[in-house]
């Protein structure tokens, strides 16, 4: 189970505490960009919200949603929108196999981009430590090796060699994601979406 779904029960059946109203189509399943689970609200003028309230539980831990807007809110309206066109367009439209070939091949095409932005970050960092460690080098060259400040200087060398060996790792991950060969659905899978209905959804009405 999730840490999303985590202390959650399964299922958008009402609550069976005595003081539940009604339940709520996404319950659990909306997610706000923090991570938390948004939790269902309903207005007064019969309005669905879902919301991120993050003050609610962590009173007195203002540094546990540090940046985080005091309350966000989507409609549910809204969501079902999206839901309908998810839904309209990778399960139900007639191209969909086309769709879903497209977009997993974008969906590539982005992670191997952002792979390369991190690796050239991480050899910048490289480049980065190679040369304070050159200039740690000159000032302990004519030095006397048991002086404090020389003793110091090869503490802070070995330091950045440390870190170096870190950044060499994660360059190494990242050369073996590229290597990875990505799986691709294969033909039965890709058969189950032929034997999908072509149709165009309303949840709003369902």
């Amino acid at each position: 189970m999730g840490t999303e779904k985590k202390g959650s029960r399964d299922g958008a059946d009402a609550n069976v505490h005595r003081c539940t109203k009604r339940s709520y189509r996404y319950r659990s399943r909306v997610i706000c960009d923090c991570g938390r689970r948004m939790q269902g609200h309903g207005h007064e003028r019969g309005y669905v919200y879902y919301r991120c309230w993050p003050t609610n539980n962590n009173r007195g831990r203002p540094d546990k949603h540090a940046g985080h807007p005091r309350t966000v809110y989507v409609r549910e309206e809204a969501i079902t929108a999206v839901v309908d066109q998810a839904f309209s367009q990778f399960l139900f439209h007639p191209q969909r196999r086309v769709l879903l070939s497209r977009d997993v091949d974008q969906a590539e095409q982005r992670a191997h981009a952002e792979r390369a932005e991190q690796r050239t970050r991480l050899q910048r960092r490289i480049a980065d430590l190679a040369r304070r460690q050159e200039n740690l080098l000159r000032q302990a060259e004519d030095a006397d090796p048991d002086d404090p400040f020389v003793q110091g200087l090869r503490k802070r060398y070995n330091d950045l060699q440390t870190e170096r060996h870190v950044v060499l790792d994660e360059i190494a991950a990242l050369d073996d994601q590229d290597r990875a060969e990505p799986r691709r659905a294969s033909e039965t899978e890709l058969n189950i979406l032929d034997a999908l209905p072509h149709l165009t959804l309303n949840f709003d009405r369902a």
